[in-house]
């Protein structure tokens, strides 16, 4: 990583935490675990927070999409890796203006790739985002 970039990530990461809900899951067996009763008041409102998990290097975003449906997407852009943010609409990378659905497709440019999505599973009230 140069130092462009470790900026970038810093900066961003910085201002995504202040302007996003965060939750700490717990990483068992390729699998992050988020207690739907433990999240963020936020998230009620919102429909969307980013979890982190000891174990992971990048927290993963988790966006409710119906009652009892859910995606997870890495926030890392598929540009030059820096934590897209989310707004009502999509998601957007500040380092050069990627945008992206909330489905991680392309937007707009200059991203050609869109965001890995990982498996969801809902068992209970405990989702489980399968990473491995």
């Amino acid at each position: 990583m140069d130092r462009r970039q470790f900026m970038c990530l810093i900066g961003i990461g910085l201002c995504g935490c202040a302007a996003t809900a965060s939750y700490q899951g717990r990483l068992e067996q390729g699998r992050v675990l988020v207690r739907l009763d433990e999240l963020p008041p936020e998230f009620a409102e919102k429909h969307y927070a980013l979890v982190r998990a000891a174990g992971r290097d990048e927290p993963i975003l988790i966006h409710r999409t119906g009652e009892g449906a859910f995606r997870a997407l890495s926030v890392r852009c598929t540009h030059l890796g820096c934590q897209v943010r989310p707004s009502r609409s999509f998601l957007t990378c500040p380092c050069h203006g990627s945008t992206f659905s909330w489905e991680g497709e392309v937007l707009r440019g200059p991203a050609q790739k869109a965001l890995p999505r990982y498996p969801v599973e809902l068992r209970e009230r405990t989702l489980e985002i399968i990473v491995n």
